[in-house]
């Protein structure tokens, strides 16, 4: 505790005190009078006595409460408050404000229809400002010169007010932040700290700044954060117990489709939920396509942990030829209706193009193309080695006759004089790749067998390759950095992947396939199914299309297309870059946008919020940041605490209770 206010309270203090008692021992002087007789005057016989100008002081309740009433009345006038104040510079503030989602949650009572009832309860963005405008009052009390900034971050950290002694700006700073649909995420708010907590000028004494976080403490940083300016304090944002608890609630985190290999028209969704309602065991999950009732279902909910949140997944499918947008929404009224409804966008089945370039002097392998045209899903287009150089040299976009870009290019035999932009397979020839050749094997002998290969990649699976053999002598040697072998014969790897960093993937078979009897096995149908699937990230492609909040995306803008232009739950512009694309986002809202600029595959624009951290709203004591551990402390121990007003307060009853005393005292004389 420390005093604002400590030379008057001791002015007054010195001189009212010792009045009061100079009256206690002060004698009253009365004239003489002469009666016939002090029998039915023995109380006038003792003020008799008082006729030297001091007498003993005797206990008196009187004087004992007039005494704490002017004690009381001087410690007000000190203006004591809770929390010591270190240092003689004037105290300075970070208020980190958490706008995430999670903190439009409310008490269940006081949520209609995805909106809170200001007048039954509040928000924990409500609170939290609430709480930080009262602090910021009680400092602008005290008289000192105080300086703070706002911060608020979710996904993203940015500066609403830099440091001001103005606190009325900062009042209006903190008024105006709104709660952005998207992850919170503490350490880019942190960073952003940091470089505002030292010293105002370098020549200053070190000062303590006071950085507290306002939050209910829930955040999706992949690492633990760390912070070089100080201790946080943490003040939670969530419910006390005091009050209606806001962490029922139920969410959805988690969306994926994918349309059957076999019959493209059939939609396979998963869908996951969370739920921090402990009395909850099922929920009824309602799917639309294209605002259309399409299924409902009862979802079972179950605790994985004694402590932890329920889950569900919900499992559907339905028949799709035409695409959509998908929306799933669950019939529950919670603490949080941000992550109640999410989406997606289906596309219809349509498929991806291939291309094989050949020698101009020759045709394509005739196993080749027969299990390439037998790929599902997959349109085959064949070009002679000198249109593909041509359109290389000229610039061309490497498109098909429909006029979609190649997903993926098969070179037979063929070594293109520069690396494509799209992904390739290469059999007998490789790709103009730094560090990569084809060299021959150390061993000579023909019909070499394989000896090992990698049976968990995605490429190989399946794939059985104990009684292949191989008549080329070539091996692969692989760049240092990038190259992974997929299969070992003798002398060295025959397959293999290339990822360099920043590019495209490329396939490379060292072998030419007539020299070999791989296309007669099952297996290699197989192979080539896994690697056109993978190159093309092929169940990415047919799960649907959506964002999610807080992150930034880059597409394809449609042809011609200078700007995209996003509207719905909030507009946005952005320019297309040179190489036709741009980057969407990040979005802070959930919801269906209209997209203008954007090829159909990528219109609406569906942002969902999808935050298993989010949507679990339960209390967190404590916020871990480094090493240290930033206990959670109520909203109202954000500053100290001025005691004047109950100080007064107690002199007001003191004072009640002293005239009370007094009647009782005249009373009985």
């Amino acid at each position: 505790m420390s005093l604002l206010n400590p030379i008057p309270a001791l002015i007054l203090a010195s001189v009212v005190l010792p009045a009061l008692l100079l009256m206690y021992f002060l004698k009253l002087r009365r004239r003489e009078v002469r009666i016939g007789s002090t029998l039915l005057w023995s109380r006038a016989v003792e003020d008799l006595q008082a006729n030297t100008p001091f007498q003993r002081l005797r206990a008196s309740w009187l004087l004992f409460l007039q005494l704490l009433l002017l004690l009381l009345l001087s410690g007000a006038l000190a203006r004591p408050i809770l929390g010591q104040r270190k240092g003689s510079a004037a105290p300075r503030f970070i208020l980190l404000m958490d706008v995430s989602a999670s903190m439009a949650a409310a008490p269940v009572g006081s949520v209609s229809e995805g909106q809170v009832n200001p007048l039954r309860a509040a928000s924990r963005l409500d609170r939290a400002k609430r709480a930080s405008i009262e602090m910021l009052d009680r400092v602008g009390r005290s008289g000192e010169a105080a300086q703070a900034m706002v911060i608020a971050f979710a996904s993203r950290a940015r500066i609403v007010q830099p440091f001001t002694s103005d606190l009325r700006l900062v009042r209006a700073a903190v008024q105006s932040l709104d709660v952005l649909e998207e992850p919170g995420m503490l350490a880019a708010a942190l960073r952003l700290a940091e470089t505002h907590a030292g010293p105002e000028n370098s020549g200053d004494e070190p000062t303590s700044v006071r950085t507290i976080l306002l939050s209910d403490g829930r955040f999706a940083d992949e690492r633990m954060p760390t912070y070089a300016g100080g201790t946080i304090e943490y003040l939670s944002a969530a419910a006390g117990a005091e009050e209606e608890p806001d962490w029922s609630n139920i969410g959805l985190t988690f969306l994926a489709a994918r349309r059957d290999e076999r019959d493209p028209q059939q939609v396979d969704v998963l869908c996951g939920l969370l739920s921090t309602d402990a009395a909850l065991r099922s929920v009824r999950l309602d799917a639309f396509i294209d605002d259309a009732p399409l299924d409902s279902q009862v979802v079972a909910l179950e605790a994985t942990e004694p402590d932890g949140p329920a889950e569900g997944l919900a499992r559907l499918r339905f028949l799709n030829a035409a695409g959509g947008v998908l929306r799933l929404s669950i019939a529950q009224r919670d603490a949080l209706a941000t992550d109640n409804t999410v989406g997606l966008l289906l596309s219809p089945p349509t498929a991806a193009s291939i291309l094989i370039v050949h020698a101009d002097e020759d045709s394509p392998d005739p196993y080749l193309m027969s299990v390439a045209a037998e790929l599902p899903l997959y349109a085959v287009e064949t070009w002679p080695a000198a249109r593909f150089e041509a359109a290389q040299q000229s610039g061309e976009s490497l498109r098909s006759a429909s006029g979609d870009a190649f997903r993926v290019i098969i070179f037979d035999r063929v070594s293109p004089s520069r690396t494509p932009s799209a992904p390739t397979i290469s059999f007998g020839a490789r790709p103009p790749l730094a560090g990569l050749s084809l060299v021959p094997a150390e061993a000579e002998q023909p019909g070499r067998r394989v000896l090992s290969w990698s049976r968990q990649h995605p490429i190989m699976a399946s794939v059985g390759l104990d009684t292949i053999a191989v008549a080329d002598r070539r091996r692969i040697s692989l760049p240092e950095q990038s190259g992974e072998a997929l299969a070992i014969a003798q002398g060295g790897p025959i397959i293999a992947l290339i990822e360099p960093r920043g590019g495209q993937r490329h396939l490379i078979v060292s072998f030419d396939l007539r020299q070999s009897n791989w296309p007669l096995h099952v297996s290699f149908a197989i192979f080539l199914q896994n690697a056109v699937d993978f190159l093309t990230d092929r169940g990415a492609a047919d799960a649907g299309w959506m964002i999610r909040t807080g992150e930034a995306v880059n597409v394809r803008a449609a042809r011609g297309a200078a700007t995209v232009e996003l509207t719905g739950p909030e507009s946005r512009s952005m320019d297309v870059r040179g190489d036709g694309s741009v980057t969407l986002g990040p979005l802070s809202r959930v919801g269906v946008y209209r997209a203008t600029g954007l090829p159909p595959e990528h219109t609406p624009v569906i942002a969902n919020l999808l935050s298993e951290t989010e949507s679990d709203l339960r209390p967190v004591d404590e916020v871990r940041i480094g090493q240290e551990a930033a206990p959670a402390q109520s909203l109202d121990r954000s500053t100290p605490r001025e005691l004047w007003p109950w100080l007064v307060a107690a002199a007001l009853a003191l004072l009640g209770i002293e005239w009370v005393v007094y009647l009782l005292r005249a009373r009985t004389r």
